[in-house]
């Protein structure tokens, strides 16, 4: 990444973990979060809605899924499995440090809220598999 950096940057959107360290060495100059909220990473930087693109909000996630048709027993068991890790202190604290935020409960509705969201752009921009 540093002989990446090295070059001329004129813009990129990238992921605030990965871009966290290069900020706080002086080594870009973060215009603003994509996040609905400021990143625990980077307090100062504000989101693109407070810089005046208003509405935007895009962020990563990760989502555990299983495959249709999985039995309930293997899919309430993995629930729990998530559940019991994220209640683990540890796991949050390491969780906060990357300034990931953590979904509990379902998620379904976020990501069919994404969905909704992005799949009209991307059928509007012609983009194919």
């Amino acid at each position: 990444m540093t002989d990446f950096l090295a070059g001329r940057i004129d813009f990129m959107i990238d992921s605030q973990t990965l871009l966290a360290p290069f900020t706080r060495d002086n080594q870009v100059r973060p215009l603003a979060v994509t996040t609905a909220r400021r990143s625990r990473l980077l307090p100062d930087i504000p989101t693109l809605d407070q810089a005046g693109v208003p509405g935007y909000s895009a962020s990563s996630f990760q989502v555990l899924l299983a495959p249709r048709g999985t039995p309930g027993e293997i899919v309430a068991a993995l629930a729990s499995a998530v559940v019991e890790a994220q209640a683990d202190a540890e796991v949050q604290r390491r969780f906060a440090d990357a300034g990931v935020d953590i979904l509990a409960g379902a998620a379904a509705p976020f990501v069919r809220a994404e969905a909704d969201k992005w799949l009209p752009i991307l059928r509007a921009s012609g983009a194919r598999p």
